[in-house]
């Protein structure tokens, strides 16, 4: 005697980007967490470690050695404490959340530029964080990340506008080689996510610079809504 499985049923094109989305939303919300603590547990013992360091440092008196022990570690420490900052800004922009969307845009534009020995030109006005609906700020943010990741571009152009109520990101790179796969799945799963802010994407080639426009979420319009197969 045989049994039948049923197929299990395939989702809707809605349903797909919706659970995009919906996991996206969550994988953010776990690197805001590790960055949470990162900065509460690792940041904080280290600078700790540094104070207790100092006076260790006070009390050598005129033991050079030591003295120069002492420095070496505190060196050591400082630079523990610059790379876990600068992984804790990966894992979660700190700077979007204390300073809004264009001071965040700004550090990932000028450390990008520097990086990669790139020409950089921006237009970023402040606006304020009431002009972008929800998450819409950080699915940008993180757009335009996974955009320069990795790319030996020469050129970087960058720029944020209000037109006919919408607010847009245009984002212009010259001299980026063709993505790889895994970041072309990336940002697929990134415009999803966007799209279900209520957000869209643009994107248009001219010679060699390549364009991508967003129009970012706005508060008042209303995302995709998630819907359940029946």
């Amino acid at each position: 005697m045989t049994r039948s499985r049923k197929a299990p049923q395939r989702l809707a094109p809605e349903e797909a980007t919706n659970l995009i989305a919906h996991v996206q939303a969550q994988f953010e919300h776990e690197r805001a967490r590790i960055a949470r603590r990162l900065h509460g547990d690792v940041a904080g013992m280290l600078a700790a470690a540094r104070m207790d360091l100092s006076l260790v440092a006070n009390r050598a008196g005129a033991d050079a050695d030591l003295h120069e022990q002492v420095m070496r570690i505190d060196q050591i420490l400082e630079a523990v404490i610059q790379n876990a900052r600068s992984e804790m800004q990966r894992l979660h922009p700190a700077l979007l959340d204390h300073f809004g969307l264009s001071a965040a845009l700004r550090h990932l534009v000028e450390e990008t530029g520097r990086a990669a020995g790139a020409e950089y030109a921006m237009e970023l006005p402040d606006f304020p964080a009431s002009a972008i609906a929800g998450m819409g700020g950080l699915a940008a943010y993180r757009i335009a990340e996974r955009l320069l990741e990795d790319r030996a571009v020469t050129r970087i152009g960058v720029r944020l506008r209000e037109k006919n109520g919408s607010l847009l990101l245009g984002l212009e790179l010259e001299g980026a080689a063709p993505l790889p796969l895994a970041a072309c799945n990336d940002l697929l799963a990134l415009r999803a996510w966007l799209e279900s802010l209520g957000g869209d994407w643009t994107e248009s080639h001219r010679g060699p610079a390549w364009t991508v426009e967003l129009s970012l979420p706005r508060p008042g319009v209303a995302a995709i809504p998630t819907t359940t197969s029946s």
